[in-house]
């Protein structure tokens, strides 16, 4: 595949060139096109299948390189293979911009019923300090024997081909239960991490009627193969409160900042939302029940529900894209801040886009949130499915209430302009803090449907051109207290990190400022888990000097100062 680039005064026009297609893509000129990962490039990913979605950041083998972790779904394969079960593939930065393969593997099971949406995470579990990838894949009635969770934990410098272990979380033999979403951390606060999971469709509560929210935490000790360790459930719920439509996400914070986490559920249902708070050990109680806040409109949510202090305030306001159809174009909505999450009604979502530039006809699917771009600001990024296949980007300018649609600015990052339609789906996206660390942050763009016999890309990556600042947990790491450490080099000229750490999730801002008190830069500021992390500061602009970093995390302050020296 040939690639041509060519810059013009507000875009890049990128053209690819495979098996006689042409694509024709404009890239915004904040962003280049840093790279793609192919199906034709690796034998061990087979032709046409997809990626479903991607998480980036990590140091799984802790050598110091960044990695990514890719699941591939053969569900939406134009050519679907024997058994289409899904894929995990492991990705290494390998230098600036390049990436190499370190594992595979394909999910077991047999070749029955809708595998679609299947979802993953990386987390370590058992907190050993050997990193797990927890994947759910879709149980079909058919399928008695199989397991809908697998694990693979890395242990002794690498993972294994086969699960290190996997679990029906206890549901009945032969019991349907589509899981679409999973998501670890403490969520109780008791030290111990549970696996919540949620399904699209189940049999829990009538053929195929149930929508289904599962907490479990591991009993047992250490996740591997020669431990008798089991999921033991501490809450489920398949109430009415779930039913109307397909539930595709979930999330897990502390909104209101009372040191209670909450779990968000959102069903497809005219835009309706659950919100469920860990009120004790193993008890989660539900404090929101919103229903229908769209009544007129069919909405829904899936892998876009993102939490961001936008305007600094040391509060968290709640984004989404909403989905509907073609004839019914998705809007972005948010939730303001608020200081308890059970006053929270229909009337607290608040629209934004219809105020903004008008969208195309296609929805919105998946979403992440951050300062991409490294200015500073708030960064919305959202998948455009359908035939226009665009990234749309939404910031917020830095001032003014973030419910008020006027302070945001609406653009494209990333449009596929080309006249064929049938080869790509962009349905998810990843927001990478500086992967191959050149000091610039990537987007990596999930694209589900590579057209078979081509060299169709499944991971598009955009990066960056500004160098930013960019946080990172350290993993394996499990700090006992919080800490603020010196940051190194110092004195430094132009790059420095800031290492911490916190012992438990929750809110952390870490800011700079300078000798009289103004803030220079917000480094950090959304909720992290518990873990150690290191924060890189990009001093390029400022003139040499002393300044000042200030960590806050709960009740824990303090603050450091550094030299800047050129």
């Amino acid at each position: 595949m040939k690639q041509v680039i060519l810059l013009c005064l507000t875009a890049v026009l990128v053209a690819f060139c495979a098996a006689g297609a042409h694509a024709q893509v404009t890239i915004d000129t904040a962003f280049t096109l840093a790279g793609q990962i192919r199906p034709s490039d690796y034998p061990q990913w087979p032709d046409s299948v997809g990626a479903e979605k991607v998480l980036s950041g990590f140091d799984i083998n802790k050598n110091g390189k960044k990695e990514f972790v890719v699941l591939a779904d053969p569900a939406w394969a134009q050519a679907l293979p024997n058994v289409y079960r899904p894929y995990l593939f492991w990705f290494e930065a390998n230098g600036d911009n390049t990436y190499k393969l370190l594992w595979s593997t394909q999910i077991p099971g047999k070749n029955a019923g809708d595998y679609s949406y299947p979802d993953f995470t990386v987390a370590d579990i058992d907190k050993d300090g050997n990193m797990e990838i927890t994947v759910v894949v879709p149980r079909w009635r058919t399928d008695a024997e199989d397991a809908l969770l697998y694990i693979y934990e890395f242990d002794n410098g690498a993972f294994p081909t086969d699960p290190t272990i996997s679990s029906d979380l206890s549901l009945r033999k032969g019991m349907q239960y589509r899981a679409t979403h999973v998501q670890v951390d403490d969520v109780d606060n008791d030290g111990e991490n549970e696996v919540v999971v949620t399904s699209r469709a189940d049999d829990y509560g009538g053929a195929g009627a149930g929508r289904t929210l599962m907490v479990h935490h591991f009993f047992g000790g250490d996740i591997n193969p020669g431990t008798f360790g089991y999921f033991e459930r501490e809450f489920i719920d398949s109430s009415a409160v779930l039913k109307g439509g397909s539930v595709y996400e979930f999330g897990i914070v502390d909104f209101d900042k009372d040191g209670k986490k909450e779990i968000w559920v959102s069903t497809w249902d005219l835009l309706s939302l659950a919100i469920y708070e860990a009120t004790a050990k193993d008890t989660y109680v539900l404090q929101a029940d919103i229903n229908q806040a769209r009544p007129a409109n069919d909405v829904g949510i899936r892998k876009s529900m993102r939490w961001y202090d936008a305007d600094k305030d040391g509060k968290l306001e709640y984004y989404c894209a909403g989905i509907t159809d073609a004839s019914n174009p998705g809007n972005l909505y948010m939730i303001p801040s608020t200081n308890d999450v059970s006053t929270l009604t229909t009337a607290s979502f608040v629209t934004l886009t219809p105020d903004l530039e008008q969208i195309d006809t296609w929805t919105y699917e998946g979403a992440d949130i951050g300062d991409v771009n490294g200015d500073g600001r708030m960064d919305y990024i959202v998948a455009g499915a359908g035939i226009r296949r665009e990234i749309f980007w939404y910031q917020y300018k830095g001032s003014g209430s973030p419910a008020d649609s006027s302070n945001y600015r609406m653009s494209d990052m990333y449009k596929d302009i080309s006249p064929t339609t049938e080869h790509f789906n962009l349905k998810t996206l990843n927001i990478g803090n500086d992967i191959d660390g050149d000091g610039k942050k990537e987007v990596f763009l999930c694209n589900l449907s590579p057209k078979n016999g081509t060299n169709d890309a499944a991971i598009i990556i955009l990066e960056s051109k500004r160098i930013s600042t960019s946080v990172d947990r350290v993993n394996g790491i499990l700090p006992e207290g919080f800490s603020l450490n010196q940051n190194y080099p110092n004195p430094f000229n132009p790059m420095t990190e800031i290492g911490f750490a916190i012992p438990a999730s929750g809110f952390v801002s870490l800011r700079v400022f300078d000798m009289v008190g103004r803030e220079i830069v917000t480094l950090v500021n959304r909720e992290l888990s518990a873990g150690a992390y290191k924060a890189s500061f990009d001093a390029s602009g400022l003139p040499s000097g002393t300044y000042f970093y200030t960590l806050k995390a709960g009740t824990f302050v303090e603050t450091k100062k550094m030299l800047l020296l050129k």
